[in-house]
């Protein structure tokens, strides 16, 4: 054991606390709502950052065998069957609504006069005790078990009463703030996406290129005029080739459209706009996957899936979701791809002409709502071929265009940036907390006090505190005698 400040002990945790196994009941004895006979009981699952009073069930007060398997205000409850990396997880408990019991896969250690109540959670978080708890466990399949006499074996370095006290003060104060730096990070992610997908909807309305426009304003329907003339190159580049036909674009499907464009701006059909490759596409076994060389691409409904020894595709091309199983992820429903790849039968293929009307297409799609567009039944249903030719999109002027790629480019390039840092930022803060709580339990956090009581006193007198009272009434206790019975 390390050397400990001048003052400080080490103690076992069921020396300075006391350790309540939870209580056993059968599965059939869960009940849903509490009533005069029944008690709630905690679960693993109540566990959190604090205890969750909300997803709770109830338990006939029978099988509560003893009344410190009662929670109290200030237990610290342990998960002690989990997965490993969930496994000794703690909570303090602030308040008790109701009378509360904790299942067999939980512990409560209760502080005794021997230790702080915040002390003693801060000192169970440390990742000293969460790796000796998580290394001493014994292993089930995908569950961790620590004993509970594991638990009350740990060694704890207990510092005097008062400076336990100020220890406490300043990690609630210090952990607080941390806390409240990782609740901001996490909010960045949720924000930054919110974020490119309003760029996404502006660029696709035209109000991001409202002021470009004013200084530039393109003639009506330059757009119409500049989509026929693509399709018409389109025709004469199919006739070109000998084997190649030319599939007419359909009309856009306008019957849930809702957005309006500006004047110099055109609805087009998605297939007016760029050539569907879906005939190309052929999916790859996983066993021939497994044997490839790994030299391209292969492309799903939501991205890259593996690598394959061929390609299909080497151009500018934007892939759509076809499968509505995938829709509503966290992940966009296009994609961008440039050079040579395969893709397989969940994924749509568009080749537009270029990188700027890829780029443009792709940002168009990337959250289409879809959903009125697609056929079949709920969990089965699928964006068809038709279905996607006949999307309607707004289509732009192509030099409007270019500037919407260069602006919406920008614009997630600052946000990547911005998540970027924030994501560095937020492991420098998460590793904020075990390095303050080590420090703490070192004795270097607060100044140490001379006046202060030694740790040991406090439990030289604890100890005989327990022990002292059952002697004294057993040398009280006169000899028992048998009453003469009257004849």
């Amino acid at each position: 054991m390390s050397e400990l400040p001048q003052g400080w002990a080490w103690s076992t945790l069921q020396t300075a606390c006391a350790v309540v196994r939870g209580i056993t009941f059968p599965a059939t004895a869960k009940e849903p709502k509490p009533t005069d006979a029944n008690v709630c009981c905690l679960r693993t699952s109540n566990i959190q950052q604090q205890i969750n009073w909300k997803d709770v069930y109830y338990v006939n007060r029978s099988y509560v065998k003893r009344e410190d398997q009662l929670v109290q205000p200030g237990d610290v409850l342990m998960s002690m069957a989990n997965s490993y990396e969930l496994v000794g997880k703690v909570a303090k408990v602030l308040h008790v609504p109701s009378p509360t019991a904790f299942g067999a896969f939980l512990s409560a250690v209760r502080p005794t006069q021997a230790v702080n109540g915040d002390y003693l959670f801060h000192f169970l978080r440390t990742d000293q005790v969460q790796s000796e708890l998580r290394e001493g466990s014994s292993q089930t399949t995908n569950i961790a078990n620590i004993s509970v006499g594991r638990l009350s074996s740990i060694a704890m370095p207990l510092a005097p009463a008062a400076e336990q006290t100020r220890i406490a003060n300043q990690l609630n104060t210090l952990l607080a703030r941390v806390q409240a730096c990782n609740d901001r990070f996490d909010a960045i992610p949720a924000l930054l996406k919110r974020f490119r997908q309003t760029v996404l909807t502006a660029a696709a309305s035209g109000d991001l290129t409202r002021d470009w426009r004013e200084s530039k304003p393109p003639a009506a329907g330059a757009a119409a005029k500049e989509v026929k003339h693509r399709l018409d190159a389109r025709r004469n580049r199919h006739a070109a080739k000998s084997k190649s036909k030319f599939k007419e674009p359909v009309q856009a499907d306008l019957t849930h459209w809702r957005l309006d464009v500006p004047e110099s701006w055109s609805v087009e059909s998605v297939s007016a706009f760029a050539e569907c490759l879906d005939h190309v596409r052929v999916p790859v076994t996983k066993d021939r996957r497994a044997t490839a060389e790994r030299l391209y691409p292969y492309f799903g409904a939501n991205g890259q899936v593996d690598m394959v020894d061929d390609f299909l595709f080497d151009d500018e091309l934007v892939m759509v979701t076809e499968d509505e199983t995938f829709y509503g992820r966290v992940k966009p429903i296009a994609y961008r791809f440039s050079g040579r790849c395969w893709v397989n039968n969940h994924a749509h293929v568009l080749l537009a002409g270029d990188r700027v009307r890829a780029d443009y297409l792709c940002f168009s799609l990337m959250h289409y709502d879809v959903q009125p567009w697609l056929t079949g039944t709920t969990g089965r249903a699928k964006l068809t071929q038709g279905a996607l030719n006949a999307l309607p999109l707004a289509v732009p002027p192509q030099a409007e265009m270019v500037e919407i790629v260069r602006r919406v480019n920008f614009m997630f390039a600052l946000a990547d940036r911005i998540e970027a840092r924030c994501t560095g930022a937020r492991a420098q803060a998460q590793r904020l907390t075990p390095l303050v709580l080590a420090k703490a339990f070192r004795g270097e956090l607060v100044a140490q006090d001379p006046a202060d009581e030694p740790a040991g006193a406090l439990l030289a007198r604890i100890t005989t505190e327990r022990t002292s009272p059952t002697q004294r009434v057993k040398a009280a206790a006169p000899p028992r005698r048998r009453t003469p019975v009257a004849h």
